[in-house]
């Protein structure tokens, strides 16, 4: 499936915004985290090492840390200590996230999430589907593997 009809930010923001809330990506169902074996997680189809390490939480949410999937695709990030926002720059756009809020921000519209990003040890953590709509990647969690794949082209198997 590819996003060129995707022409303009408006439309973009608007579809991000129904896919925050709905969750409604290639996401993992309910699941338990795995107590053994770390996951292993590709972009692009090589593996990236991420730290600290994705985990399922409590609600079945796939998380992993922002700032080792977002550099894994060339994206800069700002963290501004006085309000704890982090911005992230890439492809002209700027995603701005809140620790443990469901609010973030996409090149200056409010994107509404089902699940907050969270804070881990000092690193954040976000959703599956965060990562997929922010970055637009396919994203895909195969728990019986523990296996976490992303793909601008839609090569999850």
């Amino acid at each position: 499936m590819s996003f060129a009809w995707i022409k303009s930010r408006r439309a973009a923001t608007a579809l991000l915004s129904g896919l925050l809330l709905t969750g409604s990506v290639v996401a993992p169902a309910a699941v338990e985290a795995k107590s053994a074996g770390a996951t292993t997680v590709y972009a692009e189809g090589e593996v990236v090492k991420l730290t600290p390490a994705p985990y399922v939480d409590k609600k079945s949410v796939f998380r992993v840390p922002m700032r080792g999937i977002f550099a894994a695709y060339g994206v800069k990030l700002h963290w501004n200590p006085e309000t704890g926002a982090i911005k992230a720059y890439y492809d002209g756009n700027t995603v701005v996230v809140y620790p443990n809020k469901n609010k973030a921000t996409m090149n200056g519209k409010d994107l509404w999430m089902k699940d907050p990003v969270t804070v881990v040890k000092g690193n954040v953590m976000v959703p599956l589907f965060f990562v997929s709509c922010t970055l637009n990647v396919w994203a895909k969690y195969n728990y019986p593997d523990n296996v976490a794949t992303f793909s601008r082209s839609g090569d999850i198997h």
